[in-house]
């Protein structure tokens, strides 16, 4: 799958290093919903649930690499939304590099279109912290509308849900 600029492909192994290093990156885990990982280990476990998951139709992980340079820039990830079961999440893990320069608009409108195209499901979420305005931008003008903020044990802060509905 592609857009103007990016090419996805499922998630694997391959890129184990490169997730490590975003997953890893000061300027990327304070707005993330997980803890850090702490080894290389941590993340061949993560790819293997994602995986697993996979494997049983309950969840889509895509690397993503940007055509011109072929680097890649990030994961975008669809799974069962794990508190409300009228939905599917949507995840993006961006590298730093790539952030604030429409690669998130257009992974999330590409994205969104797929999702609505290949999943019964009505709903489609996505969860961020509340410091992460870079993202709940992104979301609004996307068509997502904050509908609650709650709070998560274990994770500091408040926690936003985004909605898109099917139209």
């Amino acid at each position: 799958m592609e857009t103007e600029r990016i090419l996805f492909k499922t998630i694997d192994y391959c890129d184990r290093d490169i997730l490590y290093y975003i997953l890893t990156d000061e300027r990327v885990i304070p707005y993330l919903n997980m803890s850090k990982p702490s080894s290389i280990e941590d993340i061949d476990m993560l790819i293997a649930k994602y995986k697993d998951h996979i494997n049983k139709g309950d969840f889509e992980g895509f690397s993503m690499f940007e055509k011109k340079s072929g680097a890649f820039i990030g994961v975008w990830l669809f799974k069962l939304d794990l508190y409300n079961d009228d939905a599917y999440e949507s995840t993006l893990y961006l590298h730093p590099d790539y952030q604030n320069k429409g690669y998130g608009k257009e992974t999330l409108t590409f994205m969104t279109d797929y999702f609505f195209k290949n999943y019964k499901i009505t709903n489609l979420r996505s969860y961020i912290k509340e410091r992460n305005s870079a993202s709940a931008a992104v979301l609004n003008r996307c068509g997502y509308q904050l509908e609650k903020i709650f709070d998560v044990e274990g994770i500091p802060g408040k926690i936003h849900s985004y909605l898109m509905k099917r139209k």
